[in-house]
Protein backbone atom coordinates (compact mmCIF):
# COMPACT_ATOMS: atom_id res chain seq x y z
CA UNK A 1 0.00 0.00 0.00
CA UNK A 2 2.84 2.21 -0.78
CA UNK A 3 2.13 5.54 -1.63
CA UNK A 4 -1.25 4.60 -1.68
CA UNK A 5 -4.15 7.37 -1.51
CA UNK A 6 -5.94 6.79 1.70
CA UNK A 7 -7.31 10.68 2.71
CA UNK A 8 -10.88 10.95 4.75
CA UNK A 9 -10.99 7.13 5.07
CA UNK A 10 -12.79 5.70 7.74
CA UNK A 11 -10.58 2.89 9.21
CA UNK A 12 -12.15 2.53 13.08
CA UNK A 13 -10.47 -0.40 14.64
CA UNK A 14 -8.63 -1.63 11.55
CA UNK A 15 -5.65 -4.07 11.54
CA UNK A 16 -2.98 -2.27 9.22
CA UNK A 17 -0.19 -4.38 11.67
CA UNK A 18 3.23 -4.63 9.53
CA UNK A 19 1.48 -2.45 6.92
CA UNK A 20 3.35 -1.18 4.36
CA UNK A 21 2.24 2.53 3.75
CA UNK A 22 5.24 4.08 2.96
CA UNK A 23 4.51 8.05 1.12
CA UNK A 24 0.94 7.21 1.79
CA UNK A 25 -1.86 10.02 2.28
CA UNK A 26 -3.72 9.61 5.50
CA UNK A 27 -4.57 12.63 6.23
CA UNK A 28 -7.70 13.48 7.76
CA UNK A 29 -8.32 9.70 8.03
CA UNK A 30 -10.59 8.23 11.18
CA UNK A 31 -8.00 5.65 12.70
CA UNK A 32 -9.42 5.94 16.19
CA UNK A 33 -8.24 2.52 18.46
CA UNK A 34 -6.54 1.15 14.83
CA UNK A 35 -3.84 -1.21 15.17
CA UNK A 36 -0.50 0.16 13.42
CA UNK A 37 1.81 -2.33 15.11
CA UNK A 38 5.37 -2.32 13.29
CA UNK A 39 3.45 -0.05 10.57
CA UNK A 40 5.82 1.28 7.98
CA UNK A 41 4.67 4.63 7.61
CA UNK A 42 7.92 6.89 6.23
CA UNK A 43 7.17 10.00 4.68
CA UNK A 44 3.70 9.69 4.93
CA UNK A 45 0.90 12.15 5.28
CA UNK A 46 -1.14 11.64 8.86
CA UNK A 47 -1.80 15.21 9.29
CA UNK A 48 -5.14 16.05 11.23
CA UNK A 49 -6.02 12.31 11.34
CA UNK A 50 -7.17 10.97 14.57
CA UNK A 51 -5.17 8.07 15.83
CA UNK A 52 -7.33 8.56 19.35
CA UNK A 53 -6.16 5.26 21.08
CA UNK A 54 -4.46 3.54 18.29
CA UNK A 55 -1.23 1.52 18.85
CA UNK A 56 1.52 2.84 16.91
CA UNK A 57 3.78 0.60 19.03
CA UNK A 58 7.33 -0.04 17.08
CA UNK A 59 5.96 1.85 14.18
CA UNK A 60 8.33 3.52 11.44
CA UNK A 61 7.09 6.69 11.74
CA UNK A 62 10.34 8.67 9.89
CA UNK A 63 9.71 12.17 8.14
CA UNK A 64 5.85 11.25 8.64
CA UNK A 65 3.60 14.60 9.20
CA UNK A 66 1.55 14.78 12.02
CA UNK A 67 0.55 18.04 12.07
CA UNK A 68 -2.61 18.70 13.66
CA UNK A 69 -2.94 14.80 14.15
CA UNK A 70 -4.89 13.95 17.76
CA UNK A 71 -2.84 11.27 19.35
CA UNK A 72 -4.75 11.38 22.72
CA UNK A 73 -4.09 7.93 24.18
CA UNK A 74 -2.17 6.51 21.49
CA UNK A 75 0.80 4.22 22.03
CA UNK A 76 3.54 5.27 20.39
CA UNK A 77 6.24 2.85 22.85
CA UNK A 78 9.33 1.82 20.88
CA UNK A 79 7.78 4.03 17.88
CA UNK A 80 10.88 5.40 15.64
CA UNK A 81 9.71 9.44 15.40
CA UNK A 82 12.93 10.40 13.41
CA UNK A 83 11.92 13.36 12.07
CA UNK A 84 8.45 13.83 11.81
CA UNK A 85 6.35 16.55 12.15
CA UNK A 86 4.42 17.08 15.27
CA UNK A 87 2.80 21.21 14.97
CA UNK A 88 0.09 21.58 16.41
CA UNK A 89 -0.56 17.98 17.06
CA UNK A 90 -3.13 17.18 20.37
CA UNK A 91 -1.74 14.85 22.29
CA UNK A 92 -4.21 15.11 25.33
CA UNK A 93 -7.30 13.62 26.23
CA UNK A 94 -10.32 15.59 28.58
CA UNK A 95 -8.39 14.12 31.50
CA UNK A 96 -5.17 15.77 30.52
CA UNK A 97 -3.41 12.23 29.69
CA UNK A 98 -0.64 12.28 26.94
CA UNK A 99 0.39 8.84 25.10
CA UNK A 100 2.25 6.30 25.67
CA UNK A 101 5.93 7.06 25.32
CA UNK A 102 8.47 4.70 26.73
CA UNK A 103 11.27 3.66 24.59
CA UNK A 104 10.52 6.72 21.88
CA UNK A 105 13.13 7.40 19.66
CA UNK A 106 12.37 11.10 19.23
CA UNK A 107 16.13 11.67 16.76
CA UNK A 108 15.71 15.61 15.63
CA UNK A 109 11.96 15.43 15.79
CA UNK A 110 11.15 19.48 17.23
CA UNK A 111 9.38 18.74 20.01
CA UNK A 112 9.22 22.95 21.08
CA UNK A 113 6.02 22.61 19.01
CA UNK A 114 4.03 20.33 21.10
CA UNK A 115 2.25 22.24 24.46
CA UNK A 116 3.58 19.72 26.86
CA UNK A 117 2.21 21.87 29.53
CA UNK A 118 -1.15 20.53 28.86
CA UNK A 119 -0.17 16.87 29.91
CA UNK A 120 -0.41 15.87 33.66
CA UNK A 121 0.65 12.49 33.75
CA UNK A 122 1.66 10.60 30.79
CA UNK A 123 -0.37 7.16 29.26
CA UNK A 124 2.32 5.17 30.95
CA UNK A 125 1.84 5.87 34.21
CA UNK A 126 -2.06 6.34 33.81
CA UNK A 127 -1.52 2.48 32.46
CA UNK A 128 0.24 1.70 35.92
CA UNK A 129 -3.67 2.25 37.36
CA UNK A 130 -4.95 -0.64 35.09
CA UNK A 131 -2.64 -3.29 36.86
CA UNK A 132 -3.47 -2.58 40.64
CA UNK A 133 -4.97 -6.21 40.39
CA UNK A 134 -2.87 -7.87 38.13
CA UNK A 135 0.23 -10.43 38.93
CA UNK A 136 3.24 -8.60 40.29
CA UNK A 137 5.22 -8.61 37.51
CA UNK A 138 3.25 -7.10 35.08
CA UNK A 139 2.56 -4.14 37.59
CA UNK A 140 6.41 -4.04 38.22
CA UNK A 141 7.13 -3.57 34.30
CA UNK A 142 3.82 -1.23 33.77
CA UNK A 143 5.81 0.78 36.80
CA UNK A 144 9.46 0.54 35.21
CA UNK A 145 7.97 1.68 31.65
CA UNK A 146 6.37 4.70 33.17
CA UNK A 147 9.58 5.77 35.00
CA UNK A 148 11.50 5.29 31.90
CA UNK A 149 8.57 7.26 29.76
CA UNK A 150 8.68 10.19 31.69
CA UNK A 151 12.83 10.51 32.01
CA UNK A 152 13.15 9.83 28.71
CA UNK A 153 10.95 12.52 27.71
CA UNK A 154 12.96 14.96 30.05
CA UNK A 155 16.14 14.37 28.97
CA UNK A 156 14.80 14.82 25.07
CA UNK A 157 13.00 18.10 26.30
CA UNK A 158 15.92 19.26 28.23
CA UNK A 159 18.21 19.32 25.14
CA UNK A 160 15.79 21.19 23.45
CA UNK A 161 16.23 23.73 25.61
CA UNK A 162 12.45 23.16 27.07
CA UNK A 163 13.89 23.24 30.21
CA UNK A 164 10.65 23.63 32.72
CA UNK A 165 8.77 20.99 31.06
CA UNK A 166 11.59 18.70 31.28
CA UNK A 167 11.59 19.04 35.28
CA UNK A 168 8.38 18.31 35.51
CA UNK A 169 9.12 15.21 33.91
CA UNK A 170 11.72 14.31 35.49
CA UNK A 171 9.50 14.72 38.94
CA UNK A 172 7.48 12.66 38.00
CA UNK A 173 10.07 10.25 37.33
CA UNK A 174 11.02 10.32 40.92
CA UNK A 175 7.57 10.39 42.32
CA UNK A 176 6.91 6.82 40.20
CA UNK A 177 10.27 5.67 41.09
CA UNK A 178 9.23 5.58 44.93
CA UNK A 179 6.24 3.63 44.15
CA UNK A 180 8.39 1.11 42.92
CA UNK A 181 10.67 0.85 46.17
CA UNK A 182 6.90 0.30 48.02
CA UNK A 183 5.62 -1.90 46.00
CA UNK A 184 8.97 -4.36 45.92
CA UNK A 185 8.73 -3.94 49.98
CA UNK A 186 5.33 -5.87 49.86
CA UNK A 187 6.03 -7.62 46.53
CA UNK A 188 5.23 -11.36 46.60
CA UNK A 189 7.69 -14.08 47.08
CA UNK A 190 10.76 -11.42 47.78
CA UNK A 191 13.35 -12.07 49.66
CA UNK A 192 14.04 -10.43 53.07
CA UNK A 193 17.28 -8.92 52.08
CA UNK A 194 15.36 -7.61 48.66
CA UNK A 195 12.80 -6.21 50.90
CA UNK A 196 15.15 -4.23 53.30
CA UNK A 197 17.13 -3.09 50.67
CA UNK A 198 13.64 -1.34 48.70
CA UNK A 199 12.96 -0.20 52.19
CA UNK A 200 16.08 1.71 52.77
CA UNK A 201 15.80 2.97 49.00
CA UNK A 202 12.08 4.34 49.89
CA UNK A 203 12.89 5.89 52.91
CA UNK A 204 16.20 8.17 51.17
CA UNK A 205 13.44 8.49 48.49
CA UNK A 206 10.80 10.01 50.76
CA UNK A 207 13.28 12.47 52.44
CA UNK A 208 14.63 14.06 49.44
CA UNK A 209 10.93 14.73 48.78
CA UNK A 210 10.37 16.11 51.96
CA UNK A 211 13.44 18.42 52.10
CA UNK A 212 13.53 19.58 48.24
CA UNK A 213 10.86 17.75 46.17
CA UNK A 214 13.84 16.04 44.56
CA UNK A 215 15.49 19.51 43.60
CA UNK A 216 12.57 20.52 41.71
CA UNK A 217 10.54 21.65 44.66
CA UNK A 218 13.03 23.88 46.67
CA UNK A 219 10.65 25.76 48.53
CA UNK A 220 9.96 22.56 50.38
CA UNK A 221 13.54 23.24 51.32
CA UNK A 222 12.87 26.50 52.82
CA UNK A 223 10.01 24.99 54.86
CA UNK A 224 11.90 22.48 56.05
CA UNK A 225 14.59 24.94 57.13
CA UNK A 226 11.62 27.19 59.38
CA UNK A 227 10.16 23.95 60.73
CA UNK A 228 13.53 23.10 62.14
CA UNK A 229 14.60 26.88 63.83
CA UNK A 230 10.81 26.82 64.66
CA UNK A 231 11.16 23.57 66.55
CA UNK A 232 14.10 23.94 68.27
CA UNK A 233 13.62 27.58 69.04
CA UNK A 234 10.43 26.12 71.29
CA UNK A 235 13.03 24.07 72.56
CA UNK A 236 14.99 26.60 74.03
CA UNK A 237 11.40 28.50 75.68
CA UNK A 238 10.99 25.50 77.44
CA UNK A 239 14.46 25.58 78.77
CA UNK A 240 14.82 28.90 79.87
CA UNK A 241 11.41 30.50 80.56
CA UNK A 242 13.05 34.25 81.26
CA UNK A 243 13.71 34.08 77.10
CA UNK A 244 10.90 35.79 74.59
CA UNK A 245 9.84 34.24 71.84
CA UNK A 246 12.21 36.10 69.56
CA UNK A 247 15.54 35.54 71.55
CA UNK A 248 14.98 32.24 71.26
CA UNK A 249 14.53 32.42 67.43
CA UNK A 250 17.55 34.40 66.82
CA UNK A 251 19.31 32.54 69.39
CA UNK A 252 18.46 28.71 67.84
CA UNK A 253 19.06 30.83 63.81
CA UNK A 254 22.81 31.94 64.98
CA UNK A 255 23.89 28.55 66.70
CA UNK A 256 22.33 26.62 63.66
CA UNK A 257 24.04 28.84 61.14
CA UNK A 258 27.53 28.23 63.00
CA UNK A 259 27.07 24.63 62.56
CA UNK A 260 26.66 25.00 59.05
Amino acid sequence: MEGANLEWTQMLKADLSGAKLRGSKLNSANLVGAHLYHTQLEGARIDEADLTNADLTMAQLMGADLSEARLCGAKLCRANLEDVRLDSAILVDRNSIGPHLADVNWGNANLAVVKWSLIKILGDEHEVRKWKRGRDIDRLYAQESAVRANRQLALVLQSQGLNEEAMRFAYRAQVLQRRIFWFQIFRQKAKLKHRIQALGSWLFSLFLFLLAGYGYKLWQSFLAYLLVIGSFALLYLRLDLNLAWYEALVTNGARFRMSQ
